[in-house]
């Protein structure tokens, strides 16, 4: 896991001077309307507003064989700058990590997967964000983590491909998680077709969200 702990490590800490600092200006990330992706085989399956203002709503979506939740929220932070984004990607990260390592995926039932007989890989990256800067997404993802995990003791594995990805508006920090169950059948296809998969769904939702909010 040498490789998973760099990325942990240098999302916690990394700081990149100069760059941009926004205001978060007292919006209410809250007050979001809530895309329909049942166009492209997505249900809503939950869709909450946390106690604590801070950590704002979340919107979970489910088809056959993988999990989308986006997150609108501000932290508490009166300033979202680049150091904030670094440590919620770090934060992010981290709790796929916690996940793994004590078999479970905290109450959270819109992943239900028995993550005690998954195994991560030593193979966690940051997204190339240029399919997404193409399309006007500056402002929506900022960067981006890729890990998978296989599953151990069976002879025919599943694989899961765990995506999350931070960016800001200068108001909201929009967080979207993502993970997909890779059957044995088309494990052998590299992950470039999968996070091609993924550009597309989360353009899909991009342009479904701004086009209501």
């Amino acid at each position: 896991m040498k490789k998973l702990l760099k990325i942990l490590l240098s999302t916690f800490f990394l700081f990149l001077p100069g760059t941009n600092v926004w205001a978060a200006q007292g919006v209410d990330c809250v007050d979001i309307k809530t895309p329909d992706l049942s166009g492209i085989d997505y249900r809503l399956t939950d869709e909450k507003v946390y106690n604590e203002s801070r950590l704002g709503k979340s919107l979970n979506y489910e088809s056959a064989f993988d999990f989308l939740t986006y997150y609108s929220f501000d932290g508490g932070a009166d300033f979202i700058d680049q150091e904030v984004l670094d440590s919620q990607l770090g934060y992010a990260v981290g709790e796929i990590f916690q996940r793994y390592s004590s078999g479970s995926f905290g109450g959270r039932s819109e992943y239900p997967v028995n993550v005690l007989n998954y195994e991560l890989q030593d193979d966690a990256r940051y997204l190339n964000i240029k399919a997404f800067n193409e399309v006007g997404m500056q402002k929506f993802i900022n960067q981006g983590v890729l890990v998978t995990a296989i599953e151990i003791n069976s002879q025919e594995p599943i694989k899961i491909i765990e995506i999350v990805t931070v960016g800001t508006d200068g108001y909201c920090i929009h967080k979207v998680r993502w993970t997909t169950l890779i059957n044995p059948e088309i494990e052998s296809l590299p992950n470039n077709q999968f996070l091609e998969y993924f550009e597309s769904l989360l353009i899909d939702f991009y342009r479904l969200f701004i086009k209501i909010n």
